[in-house]
């Protein structure tokens, strides 16, 4: 007997805003041109925003967009940061 194939899902029609866009940690290192042991030490250090987990028993962590870009922002205006990457 034939195996019924599954409905295609359709990509959204809207464009994803900067807050609903989730970075995850390779589009991070991409982005900044560090390497992972770097990020660790820059989030311990309270340099780099710490992101969030992105299930409840999962090691995945995620960054949205909005908040890396205004944390970048604040970063070449020499604006000092906060350890959870705010405006101090």
């Amino acid at each position: 007997m034939p195996r019924s194939k599954k409905p295609i899902v359709e990509a959204p029609t809207q464009p994803q805003t900067l807050q609903s866009r989730i970075l995850r940690t390779p589009e991070i290192l991409a982005r900044f041109g560090i390497s992972l042991p770097t990020l660790f030490r820059r989030k311990r250090e309270g340099v780099f925003p710490k992101g969030f987990k992105l299930a409840p028993h999962s090691r995945l962590v995620g960054w949205y967009e909005s908040e890396i870009a205004a944390w970048e922002a604040q970063r070449q205006s020499g604006v000092p940061a906060s350890p959870d990457g705010q405006p101090a």
